[in-house]
């Protein structure tokens, strides 16, 4: 999963820049909302990753911190 503009991509590949871009699934988001290291990478058959933390913020200066875990379980503070 990667993050640009407005958009998150799912997309298929070890990175986003060596990315199959066949493959990409994208979804819109807000342009009021911009979110920091994005860049999530999930292992194939076992959904695994390394624990992530990035954050959401939107125009109002009001921010979210969103940690993932290896499993891929989601915490937001």
């Amino acid at each position: 999963m990667n993050t640009t503009g407005n958009e998150i991509i799912v997309f298929k590949g070890s990175s986003f820049a060596t990315r199959d871009s066949a493959f990409d699934q994208s979804f819109k988001h807000p342009g009021s909302i911009s979110m920091t290291n994005t860049e999530i990478i999930f292992t194939q058959y076992t959904g695994d990753t390394a624990p992530t933390t990035y954050s959401i913020s939107n125009s109002q200066n009001e921010s979210l911190t969103v940690s993932v875990n290896q499993v891929g379980n989601i915490d937001v503070n």
